[in-house]
């Protein structure tokens, strides 16, 4: 960051800083409870429900529980025809349809997790 906003100022006949401050730490999700949740949603819900979660840069605030205690995220899919924007949206509108669908995601972990 300091080596771009260098670059630019230096082009621009002025002078950067850069002021990084460090608000939230890398999210982990601990990675065999990570294969634990997939195989028990798997099973529950369905191979098509289950997709892959791809890794972003985005600020996530569950990333201090993890440094707590092991522990997966997940993200509950809410998408339909009639519920497009994103949870960060102001047109956000949340699908109804999806708690049942978390609640079964949940109590499957759940009770997997407290029968081993």
């Amino acid at each position: 960051m300091t080596a771009i906003a260098d670059g630019i100022a230096l082009a621009n006949d002025m002078q950067a800083e850069v002021q990084y401050t460090k608000l939230y730490p890398a999210m982990f999700n601990n990675p065999e409870l990570v294969e634990r949740a997939i195989e028990y949603l798997q099973e529950a819900l369905g191979r098509d429900k289950v997709d892959p979660f791809h890794r972003s840069t985005g600020g996530e605030d569950f990333s201090f529980m993890l440094q707590a205690k092991p522990g997966c995220l997940f993200r509950l899919g809410l998408r339909d025809d009639d519920h497009v924007a994103g949870v960060h949206n102001p047109l956000f509108d949340f699908n109804d349809k999806a708690m049942a669908t978390g609640a079964a995601a949940l109590l499957t972990i759940a009770l997997n997790r407290a029968a081993s």
